[in-house]
């Protein structure tokens, strides 16, 4: 009891949640695993396809750095962002509307026709792998028990970030030997396609852990008058500056 009185409202919910729903389907895990996957992959594998962009979209050497950077730039600008989205709106909300945008961007991407396109779509995946990888990581310590049924989920969970990585590269290479670069794109639609339609069927909603009003109440807290009327414990403190005490 000791304890769970540190915890904060977001993680004492959190752990209301995992004890309530018993143990989740491992379709939701794998569910979770293969959007991380999808987010990390992406990452890695339009690397080998920049000579095959650079001559077809005909882009310099400055623009060709954008097509990797607009993705890194909005993805870690806007990883805080998602996951405080998610305890506003709630969690599994949040975590599709991430991965419909990063479907809805690696659509544009793949059927770019010129470089500013292209560039839009990237920071556009990057804002919604974000959000998508955000919410995810949320969603797995809200679903399962802290402990050993946690450590699992969580070992899987960064076993993707580490597969992601290599097997962006190898994806990409077969795919743009193959077909072209702009399946390293396309090749992320149908898996997102398939996550957000299977999300609502195997991750429960939840209640978000905060409310527009809480978030009001922390970024324009009330007066000092209001907040004394609250809890009283004497005169009013005066709004502004306090005033030295009478030597008389």
């Amino acid at each position: 009891m000791a304890n769970r009185s540190r915890m904060s409202p977001a993680d004492t919910a959190d752990v209301t949640i995992a004890a309530e729903r018993g143990s989740p389907p491992a379709a939701a895990l794998v569910l979770i695993a293969a959007a991380q996957l999808m987010v990390v992959l992406d990452a890695t594998v339009v690397n080998v396809a920049l000579p095959s962009i650079k001559s077809s979209l005909h882009l310099s050497g400055t623009s060709l750095g954008w097509v990797i950077t607009a993705y890194t730039l909005a993805f870690g600008s806007l990883l805080l962002l998602g996951s405080r989205l998610g305890d506003i709106l709630g969690r599994r909300s949040v975590f599709m509307a991430g991965i419909a945008l990063f479907t809805a961007a690696s659509l544009a991407g793949g059927l770019a026709p010129n470089g500013p396109v292209l560039l839009a779509a990237r920071a556009a995946q990057g804002a919604g792998s974000a959000i998508g990888a955000a919410t995810a990581l949320s969603l797995i310590t809200a679903l399962y028990r802290q402990g050993a049924e946690r450590n699992r989920a969580l070992a899987v969970y960064s076993a993707m970030e580490g597969a992601g990585g290599t097997l962006g590269l190898l994806l990409g290479g077969a795919l743009v030997a193959a077909a072209s670069w702009r399946y390293t794109l396309l090749i992320n639609v149908p898996i997102g396609i398939a996550i957000v339609a299977f999300t609502p069927r195997l991750i429960p909603s939840q209640t978000p852990t905060a409310s527009a009003s809480t978030w009001s109440a922390r970024c324009c807290p009330p007066p000092a008058s209001a907040r004394w009327s609250s809890d009283y414990r004497g005169p009013p403190p005066p709004d502004g500056p306090a005033r030295p005490p009478s030597l008389h």
